[in-house]
């Protein structure tokens, strides 16, 4: 009963947030974004997978091309709580191109049928053209509670530790609430984001919520 009541807690801590701000952008001049994409994760070998997506993102109310990317990940398992990954990122944008990697681990602290809590770090380096490379630390936290076997809801929060050009503590936020439908290999997601980034950012500048809905297939 104390675990439940202290997993509530936590899901309310993450979805108060958002919520709040999701009402402060309908009273100011946030900007509104949508992102969709799909993807493939399979197993490549034991522990092993390889997770391949295709996203879209567009901004100014989903009226303009922000972004398309490709990105690729190779993640290892050492049992059922920690993981590893690493990842690679060729992204078209309306600046520029860019390219990015990043390696991180995922370690689930709470895994207690229905209720799942995750927390994952991850280093990553934008490479961008136009202007001096962008490196940070990245770490979220993730609650997951499964409803069934089909239907499950989720509420995160990350934060951006930028390290360079210029080392900021909190360079970025987003935080999330969403729902994912899983049938046999088949994974949908709806995901609703509150982000605020530093103004002079190259990487998604500003404040902005963000509307999301991915498909992935996994063999």
């Amino acid at each position: 009963m104390q675990t439940n009541n202290y997993l509530f807690s936590l899901v309310l801590g993450l979805i108060l947030p958002v919520v709040i701000q999701a009402q402060e952008a309908q009273k100011s001049d946030l900007e509104g974004r949508f992102w969709t994409g799909v993807g493939v994760k399979f197993d490549v070998a034991k522990d092993w997978t390889l997770d391949v997506k295709q996203q879209l993102r567009l901004d100014s109310d989903g009226s303009r091309f922000q972004q398309t990317f490709t990105e690729a990940e190779v993640g290892y398992s050492f049992n059922k709580r920690l993981d590893v990954f690493q990842e690679y990122r060729f992204s078209v944008r309306r600046t520029g191109l860019t390219q990015r990697i990043g390696s991180g681990v995922s370690y689930q602290i709470i895994r207690s049928k229905p209720w799942y809590l995750t927390l994952r770090g991850k280093y990553q380096h934008e490479f961008i053209p136009v202007k001096a490379d962008e490196g940070d630390w990245r770490v979220r936290v993730k609650l997951r509670y499964r409803v069934n076997k089909r239907w499950s809801v989720h509420g995160s929060a990350e934060n951006w530790t930028g390290l360079y050009p210029v080392p900021d503590l909190a360079s970025r936020f987003r935080g999330g609430v969403g729902a994912s439908f899983n049938r046999k290999d088949h994974d949908i997601t709806w995901q609703f984001f509150y982000q605020q980034s530093l103004p002079d950012s190259f990487i998604d500048p500003g404040r902005s919520y963000i509307l999301a809905l991915f498909y992935t297939f996994e063999p």
